[in-house]
């Protein structure tokens, strides 16, 4: 791991992420309606990461970006 890669806040887990996504875009067959949506992963751990909202549910969460179609959805980082 180099010293650009330790610039990215997740370059331990990126190339698990990519795969993932990779993996999901497999399985997925969207329907005809698709949309891209932003997320709000729940979290009450500490990190640089977690976002904070006085107005939403879900507080303290980790903010992702989705593609969602009428049934499901599956997260792109």
């Amino acid at each position: 791991v180099g010293a650009a890669d330790a610039s990215v806040p997740l370059y331990k887990v990126k190339p698990f992420a990519d795969r993932l996504v990779e993996r999901f875009q497999e399985v997925w067959f969207p329907g005809e309606h698709v949309a891209i949506d932003e997320a709000s992963i729940r979290s009450k751990h500490r990190s640089s990461l977690i976002r904070f909202n006085k107005n939403k549910p879900a507080k303290f969460h980790y903010k992702a970006w989705v593609a969602a179609d009428e049934y499901t959805w599956v997260p792109y980082f």
